[in-house]
């Protein structure tokens, strides 16, 4: 039998700490719900593993280094078999200087501790389980945020009952896919649950964990507060909570919505999931890769040093422009780009087996596409894909997204990888599978 322990600990920070997530700052002014650093080690015996997802926006590879050393020293389990993964909150925690905001030092040494905690204290709690996977299936809440419009060109987020919307400009994933964890004895101990759709739904100045905040909540009630629900946010590059067509009204709370349904395909989903043999196997193999940057035109670069004069001129007549703007702040960030970014950079794929289940972790905000071409491609049954694990670099946008253009593909300090970016990862996460076989 399989040894599972499992563990969360409270990472809510002080208010008045900057909260990531817009292309303005925001101050946090309250709480609308705790943030948690969640953790379960599995250990077969002749291997162990050790899966922790943070609500934060992101986490850089550095933070995630210091995570991976901190729970091996205490738990000899291996670096490389430590996933660690973001959910991608936009009311989380100071993290990062991303777009303007600033990272608070002194919380994030306490934030790293804290999450490599949880995981240590997983691992001292390790007892005798048994587990089962199952999948839902949601397609009402999460919506390709791309689309075509009339004039042929394509627009992100082009508003709701937009009348010059001509279709989505791809798909969503709407499985739910589901490890349920009991004790020996076959009482609820927790789920791994992995979704895609970006949490981006609360907004404000409240620190808040989104939806899967919400899913938390209602398994707890249902199962225990003991209960631990983690999620592992799933290929959302281009997938968010808006209804483009209107018919789902978004109303204040629709975070709530949006968990509670998903608790309600976990509800409908768990007493059909069966138990896996006894003997399940555990592996984990990560796989670095070396992807190319990109770098503005000159022409580029040129244009928007012209942009910047005009702003100034602007600025010294006394008029009033918005230099808050989107345009404005990408033309900054293009320059910023051509400045301070290398040729190359590497990346980090990697790949969990626990028995015929797989979990893909990629380090980036990862269009639906490579998830689901992963699901379609991998040699396993089951299969999970996490994004935003083991590090951020931006978003990773299939190859056509570069020409239609959109949010996603803006070139910045964040967003700058190459567009074979995902098709590299895919196929290495492949391969690694592949690899498990042999």
């Amino acid at each position: 039998m399989i040894n599972i322990g499992m563990w969360e600990n409270n990472i809510t920070p002080p208010l008045g700490c900057d909260i990531p997530g817009q292309l303005y700052i925001r101050k946090s002014s309250g709480i609308k719900d705790e943030l948690f650093a969640k953790s379960i080690v599995l250990d077969n015996g002749d291997n162990i593993l050790a899966i922790i997802a943070i609500d934060l926006l992101c986490i850089s590879e550095e933070d995630v280094k210091k995570i991976r050393e901190r729970v091996e020293f205490y738990t000899k389990i291996p670096k490389s078999h430590i996933m660690i993964s973001a959910t991608h909150t936009h009311t989380g925690a100071p993290i990062s200087n991303i777009y303007g905001s600033s990272r608070d030092e002194a919380y994030m040494d306490y934030m790293i501790r804290k999450a490599a905690d949880s995981a240590i204290v997983a691992y001292n709690n390790r007892k005798p389980s048994k587990i089962g996977y199952g999948v839902g299936y949601e397609d009402s809440i999460a919506f390709n945020r791309r689309f075509f419009m009339k004039d042929g060109t394509l627009r992100t987020n082009p508003g709701i009952m937009n009348p010059e919307i001509d279709k989505p400009a791809g798909p969503i994933d709407p499985e739910v896919s589901m490890l349920r964890i009991d004790d020996e004895h076959g009482n609820p101990k927790g789920i791994i649950l992995n979704y895609a759709c970006h949490l981006d739904v609360v907004g404000g100045t409240e620190y808040s964990a989104d939806y899967p905040g919400e899913l938390s909540r209602i398994l707890k009630r249902l199962f225990g507060q003991d209960f631990i629900c983690i999620f592992l946010t799933g290929t959302c590059g281009n997938i968010n909570h808006v209804d483009a067509t209107g018919k789902l009204t978004i109303k204040p709370g629709h975070y709530k919505l949006m968990g509670r349904t998903l608790a309600g395909e976990v509800i409908k989903s768990w007493e059909k999931i069966a138990a896996l043999d006894n003997q399940i196997l555990l592996n984990a193999k990560n796989s670095i890769i070396t992807v190319n940057l990109r770098k503005p035109k000159e022409d580029e670069i040129l244009s928007a040093m012209k942009l910047l004069a005009m702003e100034s001129e602007s600025k010294s007549s006394e008029s009033k422009p918005d230099s808050s703007s989107c345009e404005d702040f990408f033309v900054r960030e293009l320059i910023n780009a051509a400045e301070n970014n290398p040729e190359s950079k590497q990346v980090e794929v990697q790949v969990i087996r626990i028995g015929d289940i797989t979990i893909t972790g990629l380090p980036g905000e990862v269009f639906v596409e490579f998830g689901l071409d992963i699901k379609n491609r991998s040699p396993f049954k089951n299969n999970m894909v996490s994004t935003l694990t083991n590090g951020s670099n931006g978003y990773i946008a299939i190859r056509e997204a570069f020409d239609q253009g959109g949010y996603e593909t803006k070139l910045s300090t964040y967003t700058n990888l190459e567009p074979e970016t995902g098709y590299k990862m895919v196929d290495t996460a492949i391969e690694i599978m592949k690899a498990f076989f042999k």
